[in-house]
């Protein structure tokens, strides 16, 4: 009797056993692997779909699986999704390279904004009827394209040949810090190198710029003495690092207006009367600056020094930085003392600006000695063309008389 029940609880054992080992060897089996995350790789404050492959290498059934996503600071399932899936039954020998009978999980989850750029784990575990498991995957989390924003570019408007402070404020609104940034002018691209630094580099270079935070940088602008009253496109060039080490680069653009005033010239060029009476002028129009002066007009003022015979308005159009032309009117003078011209010169500025000024401009009057002693012609008066005309009809008449005498005298002979 007792060999009996020795046998029996011998038998019991090996039974148990063979269980025991068929059941070890079937949950060995399982492979579970993290098939793919998409995006891949993945920016904090996204989403992300992760497809996790579970197979079976054993030769029996895996019963009542069920796999659950554990949520940890950096990884939360999306809202309204669950966060285990049912998976029943994994077949056995479904992890050889031909089987189809594996079984996929999907999960939504969402990467919290301050996760930490790089490789950062998930926990997945698996529960079945032999017993549960824990697995731990890596997740690829990098800002693909992290960019920096230009929050302020204040620079007041220069004159040419003077210098103006340029103030540059940039934000790092992104959920990373940005390493090395380094800010440089582009002053080789700009028109006609118009700009430059006063002193210094035309670089600057912050260390760490952490998120949301702001950095105010400042350069000293010189613009040349030749450069033209308009707007130059200065660029703005950022290059900087993540945490990865990964480099980036942007290029944003700024204006720097310059604005000289015109100096816009109206100068008396030549006249051919210098007393009183009726003589042509001419007017010089120039520009010596270096801002363009655009749509001229020159306009003779009444006065009572002159009477103005036909000119008094004249288009003279735009004068570039050294440009001139001539305008000419017909007066009549009438003071023998002296005169002035009130000429109004109308433009616009560079910046479509309108402009007036009245300038005064002396003309020549002489005397008669000194138009004598220069060489100067003495203009005719009327009363003087009448006396000439008297005296030439006189002369004609004299002349007709004593002709005629000479002749008769001549036939008597």
């Amino acid at each position: 009797m007792t060999k009996n029940k020795n046998l029996i609880k011998i038998l019991v054992i090996l039974i148990i056993s063979i269980f025991t080992l068929n059941a070890a060897y079937s949950a060995g089996g399982l492979n579970v692997v993290l098939a793919n995350q998409n995006p891949d790789p993945v920016a904090p404050g996204n989403f992300v779909e992760l497809n996790v492959k579970i197979s079976n290498s054993g030769n029996v059934g895996i019963q009542n699986a069920k796999i659950i996503f554990i949520e940890n600071n950096n990884f939360q399932i999306a809202k309204g999704k669950d966060s285990s899936k049912e998976l029943g039954i994994i077949p056995a020998y479904s992890s050889l390279d031909s089987a189809t009978s594996y079984v996929m999980a999907k999960f939504l989850v969402e990467v919290a904004p301050n996760t930490p750029l790089g490789e950062n784990p998930v926990e997945f575990s698996l529960e079945t009827s032999e017993g549960t498991y824990s697995y731990e995957f890596d997740i690829t989390v990098q800002d693909a394209n992290p960019t920096l924003v230009v929050n302020d570019f204040k620079i007041n408007t220069v004159e040419a040949g003077k210098s103006e402070k340029l103030i540059i404020e940039i934000e790092n609104t992104n959920t990373i810090t940005l390493n090395n940034v380094i800010l440089s002018l582009g002053f080789e691209t700009v028109e006609n190198s118009a700009l430059s630094t006063l002193n210094g580099a035309s670089q600057k270079v912050i260390s760490t710029l952490n998120p949301n935070e702001k950095k105010t940088i400042e350069f000293d602008i010189l613009v040349s003495p030749d450069a033209e009253s308009k707007p130059y496109l200065l660029p703005v060039n950022f290059d900087y690092e993540d945490t990865l080490g990964n480099s980036f680069n942007e290029t944003v653009y700024g204006s720097v207006k310059v604005y000289s005033k015109p100096l816009p010239l109206v100068k008396l060029d030549a006249q051919d009367i210098y007393t009183k009476g009726k003589g042509k002028f001419t007017l010089a129009v120039s520009n010596p600056g270096t801002s363009t002066v655009k749509g001229t007009q020159i306009e003779i003022l009444p006065s009572e020094d002159y009477t103005i015979i036909g000119g008094n308005f004249q288009y003279v159009g735009d004068l570039n930085p050294d440009d001139f032309q001539t305008v000419q009117m017909n007066i009549y003078l009438n003071n023998a003392e002296k005169a002035t011209l009130l000429t109004k010169i109308t433009y616009l500025d560079s910046y479509n600006n309108k402009n007036e000024e009245i300038v005064e401009i002396p003309l020549k009057i002489y005397t008669t000695k000194e138009l004598t002693d220069f060489g100067i012609e003495i203009p005719k008066t009327s009363t003087q063309s009448y006396v000439g005309y008297f005296l030439t009809i006189v002369t004609l008449i004299i002349g007709f008389y004593v002709g005629r005498r000479y002749e008769k005298k001549k036939a008597k002979k």
